[in-house]
């Protein structure tokens, strides 16, 4: 698809509205849209000879017609312009804001929303200034040839360029030559980046002259922190720095140094990790050593008054800071008194699966996975009594064996009350209740169902406010259930209810009734329509209906809008003094009504009849025409003519014509009667048209006879009066 314009193309169409265009043909003189090329895109203008359209659009050849893509200007602010019916005129055109404007003076600027091509078809692209030539652009083989003047300064061959001349950087030319000393060099540019800034002299940077200092050993000096495994000898070296004056030093010299100062070290402080220490006898001279791990967590042993020892851990965190002591023969734990007190519990685990209790190494008896063996004391006795005490006893059972346990009174009994508490009772048949039954529980009574399994159902309550009585009824079926927890009363009687048996309608359709009794009668949106007491609703703001619809009165307040026809049985009313008929669909013909005077045809608008050559219009302001393509009749018992009338045609009078004043005739007048009579003119002896007259008949003659009246006051005379003028001049 290529961008085109041509001139002298220009054809008509008749298509409305915004859409694509349908060409109809070029005008005369003019070339059809069909040079443009079938796909491509133009400039076009359309306009009407009212409202124009500028803009860019693609020509289609099948159909012949032209898509109206992107506007530049219109009448109608820049957008589309919707064309009524009627023929438009399209052509090619060059839109002002896409042409290039070549300026007397100032700034030439081309911005494309693309790319910018200049293609000079294999010559050069010159850069001119006042006719002066000072730079040009060469294609050599697809690489580009930068000339300064016409003088080849650059090549570019792909990413790579070469200079003809002298390279210039500041103030400074580097030669061809020069730059040659760096082909080879290894040197980074982070190592060139060290002499950026560099402000040392000549004779400064001699001091390096001699120098014979490998590069790997000035980096140890500048902080290389890279290292090799070596031996270090008696016979090795190390720099120091004395006093400004650098200096070797033998490692024996340091060893006999640092043996010295560690000798009379008082304090031993290490601020990283000590790996490894080894001494003989430690002796701490204090009470307290203080072993810290991760972050805060310490582990402290304490000597105490008389030997006592303390060992305490702490975890910063509050977690576990146990104390694990392993021994790889037998650990043995002796004092005059051994204590084991925890605030939890004490877990004695043998992996041997036996725990021994021994008295002076004999022993009393082993606990097992099968129980306790050993000697136990027995009671010979055991009394049991009534009680009525007002207390929560532990009920005591029997374990299967030879002991009696309790849950630590968790299941208990009060002899006062009768009251049992257990924490949790199944029953393996049939309860009876005979009495009341309190639940001190919000989920009260768990239902398991008829199977086993991790599904229950769990009656529960709301918690109450008060005393609440609920009745079950004497019915057999199935109690319903809300969606949830509500402390609402349901209201409605059973009977109320059940006008909902068989009922289809859906919770959206009861909520649009919930509007209030204030709202009945009034709209509501999303609610019902629910008529007043009088049949009355208001508030409606768009009605449709698609059927019928049937009223013997209608009031409305606002706009009805009506897509299909109107059907009126009876009278139309405009209730307006300024009411408006609008025709069309931008109401281009109307019919005003002016209060107690007429109805107003808008503009130059027609009142057409049969066909388009038969209307009235006002042509001009003041001007009523009556135009008929064929005949225009008048018929009344009079008609009644109140000012000049002027007549461009033949006028045909098969009647009478009566004038109170005179005829002015500017051109002649002609009386003919008939294709066989001789025409006449009648004169009437009084203006009450009695029956006497003198009638002036013109002769049968084979060629035009010419009257002419004297010019004097007088009495024209009769044939017969001519002849008796004649017998008495003799």
């Amino acid at each position: 698809m290529a961008f085109v314009v041509k001139d002298r193309v220009k054809e008509t169409t008749t298509t409305t509205g915004t859409g694509t265009i349908t060409l109809a043909g070029a005008a005369t003189g003019f070339q059809s849209f069909s040079v443009i090329g079938n796909s491509n895109t133009t400039f076009y203008c359309i306009t009407d000879g009212t409202n124009f359209e500028i803009g860019t659009g693609t020509y289609t050849s099948s159909g012949t017609t032209l898509s109206r893509d992107t506007v530049h200007e219109s009448s109608n602010s820049g957008s589309k312009v919707d064309f009524g019916a009627g023929t438009k005129d399209v052509f090619c055109t060059l839109a002002a804001e896409k042409a290039l404007l070549i300026p007397s003076s100032g700034d030439l600027t081309v911005d494309a929303p693309a790319d910018i091509i200049l293609d000079a078809d294999g010559a050069d692209v010159l850069l001119k200034d006042a006719g002066t030539q000072y730079a040009a652009l060469t294609n050599s083989s697809g690489n580009l040839i930068l000339k300064s003047g016409s003088t080849t300064a650059i090549t570019f061959s792909g990413a790579n360029a070469t200079f003809a001349g002298t390279v210039t950087i500041g103030s400074a030319e580097i030669s061809e030559a020069e730059l040659e000393i760096l082909d080879g060099a290894t040197v980074t540019t982070a190592e060139l980046n060290i002499l950026d800034g560099v402000t040392s002299t000549a004779s400064e940077l001699n001091i390096l002259d001699g120098v014979t200092s490998t590069a790997t050993e000035l980096n140890v000096m500048d902080g290389d922190t890279s290292a090799s495994s070596t031996t270090v000898a008696d016979a090795d070296r190390v720099v120091f720095n004395d006093a400004g004056t650098m200096k070797q030093v033998a490692v024996t010299d340091l060893a006999a140094y640092f043996d010295d100062e560690i000798t009379a070290m008082p304090n031993l402080t290490s601020v990283g990790t000590l790996t490894a220490l080894t001494v003989d006898d430690v002796a701490v001279d204090g009470k307290a050593i203080t072993m810290t791990g991760s972050s805060s967590d310490t582990a402290i042993i304490t000597v105490g008054t008389n030997g006592t020892l303390s060992i305490v851990t702490t975890d910063d965190a509050a977690a576990a800071a146990n104390i694990q002591i392993t021994a790889d023969g037998t650990a043995e734990l002796a004092g005059t008194t051994v204590t084991l007190d925890s605030s939890g519990g004490i877990t004695l685990d043998a992996d041997g699966g036996t725990i021994t209790f021994a008295d002076a190494g004999s022993s009393l008896g082993t606990i097992t996975s099968s129980g306790y063996s050993g000697t136990a004391a027995v009671a010979t006795t055991v009394t049991v009594s009534d009680s009525t005490a007002n207390t929560n006893f532990p009920v005591v059972f029997h374990d299967e064996s030879n002991a009696l346990l309790d849950d630590t009174g968790a299941l208990r009994y009060n002899p006062s009350t009768g009251e049992l508490l257990v924490p949790k009772l199944t029953v393996a048949g049939t309860t009876t209740t005979v009495d009341t039954v309190t639940m001190n529980a919000e989920n009260a009574i768990i239902f398991e169902g008829a199977t086993a399994d991790a599904h229950e159902t769990t009656l529960t309550i709301v918690d109450p406010t008060a005393d609440r009585t609920i009745n079950l009824p004497n019915q057999s079926g199935t109690v319903p259930v809300l969606a949830a927890a509500s402390n609402t009363a349901i209201t409605s009687t059973p009977a109320e209810l059940n006008i909902l048996d068989g009922a289809t309608v859906v919770v959206g359709e009861i909520n649009a009734l919930d509007l209030g009794s204030t709202a009945v009668g009034t709209a509501i949106a999303s609610k019902a329509v629910i008529l007043d007491s009088n049949k009355d609703y208001t508030g409606i703001r768009n009605f449709t209906v698609t059927g019928e619809l049937d009223a013997a009165t209608g009031d409305f307040s606002s706009d009805v809008d009506i897509d299909g026809d109107l059907l009126v049985g009876d009278d139309i009313t405009l209730d307006s003094d300024a009411a408006v008929l609008g025709f069309g669909a931008d109401k281009d013909v109307t019919l005003t009504h002016v209060a107690d005077t007429a109805l107003l045809l808008n503009s130059s608008r027609q009142l057409q009849f049969g066909d388009s050559g038969t209307f009235i219009h006002q042509s001009a302001d003041g001007v009523l025409d009556l135009v008929s393509d064929t005949e225009l009749e008048l018929n009344a018992t009079t008609i009644d003519i109140n000012g000049n009338v002027e007549i461009s045609g033949t006028t045909t009078q098969t009647g009478v014509s009566t004038s109170t004043a005179k005829d002015v005739f500017n051109a002649g007048m002609s009386v003919k009667n008939g294709a066989t009579s001789a025409g006449f003119v009648e004169f009437f002896e009084d203006s009450d048209n009695g029956t006497n007259k003198a009638t002036l008949i013109g002769p049968a003659s084979t060629a035009d006879v010419t009257l002419t009246l004297p010019s004097a006051t007088g009495t024209v005379a009769t044939t017969d009066d001519a002849t008796a003028l004649a017998i008495a001049l003799g």
